[in-house]
């Protein structure tokens, strides 16, 4: 996934097709209420829950890979007293202070592709929060419907940015069903009022994880589950359930 160049069209991507995944901040900001500070959140991109945490009273540390991410939360903000933004790696970082609470939104544990690898991940948040800290996963549950593949396609277009340039942007995935990996190839098409043409192909992988998946990787990762949720409204979980939200203490 090239974070720093999908930065350009990550929100204007998210505000035209993520509705649904648009109430997980208050679902976050809820959990922050009950949990307590200090706040980690890891794979933060441009700042979409982390602004509204802060301006919510929480002392939050922010951290993500991509530079042109960070760049674009740090604009945002005009003071940075009780926030501090990290660029690192999920399965890297090294912070000199424990949280209270911590979460991963968005799917974006399952851009890891081996369980070694998101264990080796949870293990490390577990060592950065405090005995009895929690975790806040958002895990995706329909990573590998059908159909199982789909040649490109056109998926939405739209004007961008105040220079009213105009993004198409085509999508095709293959699925693994063997190892439960969705591979999606995206294509962004940008048409400037000049003439000029700005293409980009984006490439991205999630691994399906499953309920009895997840709960042998939290507790092989040091955690105890204390709740799963079905939404964002704190709904069962059923088959229907597009999210699954796990809330798991440190042990």
């Amino acid at each position: 996934m090239l974070w720093d160049s999908f930065s350009r069209y990550y929100e204007w991507e998210f505000d035209l097709f993520c509705n649904e995944q648009k109430k997980d901040v208050a679902f976050w900001i809820d959990c922050a209420n009950e949990f307590g500070n200090p706040i980690l959140e890891l794979a933060c991109g441009t700042g979409r829950i982390t602004i509204p945490l802060f301006q919510a009273g929480h002392r939050v540390t922010a951290l993500d890979n991509s530079v042109s991410m960070l760049k674009i939360l740090k604009s945002r903000l005009k003071s940075f007293r009780h926030i501090s933004i990290i660029k690192a790696d999920l399965t890297g970082f090294q912070i000199d202070k424990k949280f209270k609470f911590a979460f991963i939104s968005y799917s974006s544990l399952q851009q890891f592709l081996s369980y070694d690898q998101q264990k080796t991940c949870l293990t490390l948040i577990k060592n950065h929060l405090v005995p009895g800290g929690v975790l806040g996963l958002d895990i995706g549950t329909r990573i590998c419907d059908t159909p199982l593949e789909q040649p490109m396609k056109l998926l939405y277009s739209d004007e961008i940015f105040s220079d009213k340039s105009r993004v198409s942007m085509y999508t095709s995935w293959e699925t693994d069903l063997d190892k439960g990996i969705r591979h999606w190839v995206d294509q962004y098409i940008e048409e400037f009022t000049d003439g000029t043409v700005r293409k980009f192909i984006n490439r991205i992988s999630l691994q399906e994880c499953n309920l009895e998946y997840m709960k042998k990787l939290l507790l092989d990762s040091g955690f105890r589950i204390l709740n799963i949720y079905g939404s964002f409204n704190k709904d069962e979980v059923t088959a229907d359930s597009s999210n699954n939200l796990y809330l798991a203490e440190s042990i």
